[in-house]
């Protein structure tokens, strides 16, 4: 007989987003800004973003010019109260659909970055509320990540294109 699963407690859900964004900010300093005129930093002032990426084109002035907003969702299946572990929903609230350039999704148990940008994200109705939704999911047969799912794993050519736009 399996034992139902309590809820985590408030403080481990806060680590494991902290885990999620940064490991985010972690990557996009490796794979994306690095040797370039780009920074990252952890974003404490907008709303409905994590992550900021400023560009400076003047370093005497500091003067910051070019912006990319990145939101970062992050899911686990290893300590939850939901049946279906093949599958993980990153879910926007309208705000940060709004606020947010590209979105990071990190699903933890297996490790997997997920760089999808926002126009990918489907409306859906939350009780009242408008939110956006992406799912990426492994398949029953192979057990490996669907076609659908590996479009955007490891995308990070997607944000350093963008870079070069700014």
């Amino acid at each position: 007989m399996t034992k139902k699963k309590d809820k985590i407690p408030q403080n481990i859900v806060e680590t494991i987003k902290d885990i999620g964004e940064n490991l985010a900010m972690f990557y996009l300093f490796s794979k994306v800004t690095r040797g370039s005129d780009w920074g990252v930093y952890k974003n404490f002032n907008e709303s409905g973003t994590d992550i900021l990426l400023l560009r400076e084109r003047n370093n005497k002035n500091l003067k910051k010019v070019g912006k990319i907003k990145i939101e970062v969702k992050t899911r686990q299946r290893l300590e939850t109260t939901g049946k279906e572990d093949r599958t993980a929903q990153f879910t926007l609230s309208e705000n940060e659909w709004l606020n947010s350039d590209f979105i990071i999704g990190y699903w933890v148990e297996h490790n997997f970055l997920f760089v999808i940008p926002k126009k990918e994200f489907k409306n859906a109705k939350n009780k009242l509320k408008t939110v956006y939704k992406y799912t990426v999911r492994i398949s029953k047969i192979t057990g490996l990540l669907t076609q659908n799912s590996l479009m955007y794993q490891d995308k990070w050519e997607l944000i350093r294109n963008e870079l070069k736009k700014n």
